[in-house]
């Protein structure tokens, strides 16, 4: 490694015992499941006379050698040389906070945001950054995380007009989650902090909530859904829709209910503010992978999956199985997925959820 590319470790590897998913239903095992996760060292790269390029698609960091420091997967390596746009030059220190899914809740809140606390551990701050650069503040979390996290609009630098850019000395950090399951604990950690720690707008909490699809979203949703919260609100749910809420509100919604369910998808995420021992039922369609299975476990939550078919078991708890189906993101665009309510009302009785328990006193203004 030559003097113009430094690396620092941030985290070592750490290992977190895992519990098997509860399932109430027939399902398809054929290997073992592991008993522990293990989590990856987290590291930085700080390159000067960097070349950088960062949208949707492709990312790769280079030093002035043309050594490739992080790039992903797919990312050619003479990539940045490749295309026609004039680069932008980035004067002092950059951070590159976003990369591959950041405009999505879940990559942004758990992939993107913590790069922040890994740095202030390291003792550098917000202040020591001239530059935050990912591809576009497009959404209400984007705008409210950032200033909950103190980064001030004049810092931040989108990719999503011109992606190439050239940079006086460029902060990396690499950080592989791979879908949930080497997440380090520091992740849901530092969220859970930073978050909770914020003002709060006064909300009503309940104690089990439904959580559904956006009404923005015309994929993953539930087909049969009025007929799903009908048989929810006997056993004590209330039946709530994420996008209405703000990120602090969200926090503080999982963090009051002591169970919650929802179909496979972002809002999920917001497991890190849930409590230790909260049940949560997340259900599945034809997009299976084991993002939520590796973080409850790391929150320490009771998860229960509820499956479409009994093949699907092997794609929640490895991960290598879930990348493993190839046409997984087609058949994910399926506008409404079917539940099985006998298999939803299995799952509830089979974790002590009753019709007779129902208490709606516990709903209230946090």
């Amino acid at each position: 490694m030559n003097d113009t590319i430094e690396k620092t470790v941030l985290l070592e590897p750490s290992e977190h015992r895992i519990v098997a998913p509860r399932l109430f239903q027939e399902y398809t095992e054929t290997k073992p499941l592991a008993s522990t996760m293990v989590s990856t060292p987290v590291e930085c790269s700080t390159t000067h006379d960097a070349r950088l390029w960062i949208n949707e698609h492709h990312f790769i960091v280079k030093g002035p050698d043309d050594q490739v420091v992080n790039r992903l997967p797919h990312t050619p390596d003479d990539f940045w040389e490749t295309q026609e746009q004039s680069p932008r030059h980035l004067d002092g220190t950059s951070l590159v906070l976003g990369a591959f899914g950041d405009f999505q809740y879940y990559h942004w809140l758990l992939d993107a945001l913590p790069k922040i606390g890994l740095l202030e551990n390291a003792g550098i701050s917000i202040d020591d950054i001239d530059h935050v650069v990912f591809r576009e503040v497009s959404t209400d979390f984007h705008r409210e995380t950032l200033q909950i996290l103190g980064i001030p609009e004049e810092k931040i630098v989108e990719s999503i007009s011109n992606p190439r850019f050239t940079c006086e000395k460029l902060l990396d950090i690499r950080m592989s989650n791979f879908v949930g399951m080497t997440m380090p604990r520091f992740v849901p950690d530092y969220i859970r902090r930073v978050v909770m720690q914020s003002e709060c707008e006064p909300i009503e909490t309940h104690d089990r909530i439904y959580i559904g699809r956006p009404r923005s979203l015309k994929r993953r949703g539930v087909a049969n859904e009025e007929e799903l919260v009908a048989l929810l609100s006997d056993y004590g749910f209330t039946h709530l829709e994420m996008e209405n809420f703000s990120v602090r509100q969200q926090a503080e919604i999982f963090h009051s209910a002591s169970v919650v369910m929802t179909p496979h998808g972002g809002a999920l995420a917001n497991l890190v503010f849930c409590q230790p021992g909260a049940k949560v039922f997340e259900l599945f369609a034809n997009h299976v992978f084991s993002y939520f299975y590796g973080l409850a476990n790391l929150c320490e939550l009771d998860y229960t999956a509820i499956l479409k078919s009994p093949d699907q078991y092997e794609r929640v708890v490895d991960p290598w199985a879930g990348n493993s189906v190839t046409d997984q993101h087609i058949t994910s665009k399926e506008q409404l997925i079917p539940v099985n309510l006998t298999h939803v009302e299995s799952a509830l009785e089979g974790n002590g959820l009753t019709k007779t328990e129902i208490d709606v006193s516990r709903s209230r203004v946090a």
